[in-house]
C-alpha cells in the first residue's frame, strides 16, 4: 500500500532525491527504501504551516512546511522521542501530473529528526 501511494507522487522517469531529518547524505528514493526494516514506530506525525511558491510558468512548485510528532525507537519502545523538523519539496508539472523530484528535511529549533 505505502509503495503505491508514494509512486503516485514520483515520476516514473525522473529520479527523486531526498535528504532525511537525520542529516545524512542525500539519496535517490527508490522501491528499495520500502524493504529496509524500520528502526522507529511513529506515535504521531503532523504537517503544518504549508506554503507554496510557483514559478511564473506554473510548471514548478516549491513547498515549505513543518512537521511535528513523536516516535519510539524499536530497540527502546519505552522511550518516546519528540520529533520536530522543517522541510521543503520541489514539484514539477509533468505528463504524469504533479510529481515530487526533491525533498529535504532538517531538525527544527531544538527538535529531533529521525535516527541515523
Amino acid at each position: 500500500m505505502k509503495i503505491t501511494l508514494v509512486k503516485k507522487y514520483i515520476h516514473s522517469k525522473f529520479e527523486m532525491i531526498t535528504g532525511d531529518s537525520n542529516l545524512k547524505e542525500f539519496y535517490s528514493f527508490t522501491d528499495e527504501q520500502f524493504e529496509i526494516e524500520p528502526v522507529i514506530t511513529w506515535e504521531s506525525f503532523d504537517l503544518y504551516d504549508m506554503a507554496v511558491a510557483l514559478t511564473p510558468d506554473i510548471k514548478t512548485a516549491v513547498l515549505t512546511f513543518y512537521a511535528k510528532g513523536s516516535y519510539f525507537l524499536n530497540v527502546k519502545p519505552e522511550e518516546k522521542v519528540p520529533y520536530s523538523t522543517r522541510a521543503s519539496s520541489v514539484w514539477i508539472a509533468s505528463d504524469e501530473g504533479w510529481k515530487m523530484i526533491h525533498a529535504n528535511w532538517a531538525p527544527f529549533n531544538d527538535g529531533i529528526g529521525i535516527p541515523k
